[in-house]
């Protein structure tokens, strides 16, 4: 499997540096406040959830139960949530 992978519920307290290639998120990670996304795409996972101040560098498709309710979160561009999410320019 290409990229790191991290488990299930997966709690990140400080950001992390995810610039250095693949990063494969499983179900439930929690990602802390200020995380910027550059160069990651795996956000398609059920219920991933994003801390106040979040940062991606361009539109994204989401799973189901994406969870920004933490604070301002930058969504750039057209994005897609699946499932219902109020963040999201599409719902799938």
């Amino acid at each position: 499997m290409p990229g790191q992978p991290f488990i299930q519920g997966q709690t990140f307290d400080d950001v992390q540096d995810f610039s250095k290639g693949a990063m494969i998120f499983a179900p439930g990670v929690v990602f802390a406040p200020g995380q910027n996304f550059e160069n990651q795409d795996d956000f398609i996972k059920a219920n991933l959830g994003y801390g106040a101040f979040s940062t991606f560098p361009s539109a994204e498709t989401y799973g189901v139960g994406a969870d920004f309710s933490n604070g301002t979160v930058t969504l750039p561009g057209a994005n897609i949530c699946r499932g219902s999410n109020l963040y999201c320019d599409t719902v799938l």
